[in-house]
């Protein structure tokens, strides 16, 4: 479960944008459980739907990857 997404977004670039843990999996529908399964990086289909529901933290997601 480690694929890259062609964004290529680290889980720590997500939980930064979003707080913390509870907060990412909570905009996700998912449990804090699922984030630890991903491993170093986002899956791509989770990456597409947080870019489509959560624009603003996408953005800093994107913005922290490329720093």
């Amino acid at each position: 479960m480690n694929a890259k997404s062609k964004w290529n977004i680290t889980v720590e670039a997500a939980i930064f944008a979003f707080g913390t843990g509870r907060a990412l999996a909570k905009a996700l529908g998912i449990t804090p459980q699922a984030i630890t399964a991903w491993g170093a990086f986002i899956p791509e289909l989770r990456a597409y739907q947080l870019r489509d529901t959560c624009p603003v933290e996408f953005k800093v997601m994107v913005t922290r990857k490329a720093a």
